[in-house]
């Protein structure tokens, strides 16, 4: 999308398609590994402490490799709100879907998640005027409908703490829009260094609140030599991913990426019985072949 702000900051950002699928399978195959690791450090660790570790990671990475690499930095991007509000919304997503994950299995927690693609397709039609049509709606839902099939039936058993996931969707698509939207704005690791600076603001200023308020559930404590390892592992991980997954939004139609997102559940169903005993039942084999079907016709055919 052209816009006088990509003229003004002489930046050119070209779609590829193909690049940007590659970019958002690797991110698929790499974030369930990071769940589990959020998952592990749930009974322990409050999910507040978590997304600050995680940022601050992403913070330190990302600044060495701009101060260590010249040719990568810019000034300071205008407006810079677009990226100050992608940092709130990861922010606050990010808290959600960890406490999703301290307190739901790892496929439930993600399944639900996974209305996702579903809000992304739908909302890049409406408010970024990106061609859907019915071929990608029709891949996204059945799509949905496989993520539904590994959850159950219904919820009844999961209760209130589904909203967790589901309000982690909403967000994160939000950052998602944003970061098409303004995709010409700055690069990738200025777009990374500014959000995850925001974030981990947010975060700090998340832990002080609940030490005032004496609020247990996001109180930080002291991790142990393999809290530390794991907190370490999961911002490393979750950089990763994140530059990933944002490069992929920049450089490809929503509506494209969409589908692909769902691969994230194939791996959180294998990693979830590999490391907490969930063993995955037949809707689950059947929902994930109706996931990996719809991403391979959006891919191919989808228009």
């Amino acid at each position: 999308m052209k816009s006088e702000v990509h003229t003004r900051q002489h930046l050119t950002v070209q779609d590829n398609a193909a690049t940007g699928i590659a970019l958002t399978v690797g991110n698929a195959a790499l974030v369930p590994l990071v769940e589990s690791g959020i998952k592990l450090l749930g009974g322990t660790t409050s999910s507040a402490q978590i997304v600050l570790t995680r940022f601050a990671v992403q913070v330190v990475f990302t600044a060495l490799l701009l101060a260590l690499i010249p040719k990568l930095r810019q000034p300071l991007p205008s407006p810079l709100w677009p990226l100050l509000l992608r940092g709130c919304l990861l922010a606050l997503g990010s808290g959600l879907l960890y406490a999703g994950l301290a307190v739901m299995p790892l496929v439930e927690s993600s399944a639900i998640f996974f209305i996702e693609p579903l809000l992304l397709t739908c909302l890049a039609g409406l408010l970024l005027g990106e061609p859907v049509g019915w071929g990608r709606l029709i891949a996204v839902t059945v799509g949905l409908v496989g993520v539904l099939m590994i959850t159950g039936p219904n919820f009844e058993h999961i209760g209130w703490q589904a909203s967790f996931p589901a309000l982690a969707a909403l967000c994160f698509s939000g950052s998602a829009l944003l970061t098409r939207r303004w995709a010409a704005l700055a690069n990738v690791f200025v777009f990374q260094l500014v959000a995850s600076a925001t974030a981990l603001a947010l975060a700090v200023a998340a832990l002080i609140a609940a030490d005032i308020l004496n609020v247990a559930a996001l109180a930080p404590h002291l991790p142990t030599l393999s809290e530390a390892g794991l907190l370490l592992g999961i911002g490393v991980g979750a950089t990763v991913t994140n530059l990933l997954l944002t490069q992929a939004f920049r450089i490809t139609p929503v509506s494209v990426i969409g589908p692909f997102l769902y691969l994230e559940i194939v791996g959180a169903a294998l990693l979830g019985y590999l490391f907490f005993q969930e063993t995955p039942e037949i809707g689950t084999v059947l929902g994930a072949l109706l996931v990996v079907s719809a991403g391979a016709y959006t891919w191919r055919w989808g228009t």
